[in-house]
């Protein structure tokens, strides 16, 4: 088995399928491994009104991208936009691969198991 895939964080979609709904007094969740659904969600975002009461913690220093809707959303999204984007994307990648590595080094260090396994990633599954 692939040890990079966290079978147990699939195992509710195996029982129940690729999309499924938890219904509690506190609210309804939605469950989603449905890349077709992920799709309509993303592309059809008048649809799918996100909660923005829920996101007060991320609202610490104002209104922003992810707790705005409609045509303030707009306005952050296109303010926000251009410092998202592969280019800058894959240096993001790269340095936390390179800092997760240096985690794992040094945690393997204080357990007195500094063995890399020859390739310098410190036991990292990677996919690149």
């Amino acid at each position: 088995m692939d040890p990079s895939v966290d079978t147990e964080r699939f195992r509710p979609f195996a029982d129940h399928g690729d999309a499924f709904l938890v219904v509690s007094p506190w609210g309804i969740y939605m469950a989603n491994a449905s890349p077709t659904l992920i799709h309509q969600i993303a592309t059809r975002r008048t649809d799918w009104v996100k909660p923005i009461e829920h996101y007060g913690v991320v609202e610490r220093f104002g209104p922003n991208v992810v707790t705005t809707e409609g045509s303030t959303w707009r306005d952050h999204r296109r303010v926000s936009s251009s410092a998202f984007n592969e280019r800058s994307n894959a240096v993001v990648w790269q340095e936390s691969v390179r800092q997760a590595g240096k985690m794992i080094k040094a945690w393997k260090r204080r357990e007195g198991n500094d063995d890399e396994g020859g390739d310098g990633k410190a036991g990292m599954w990677v996919e690149q």
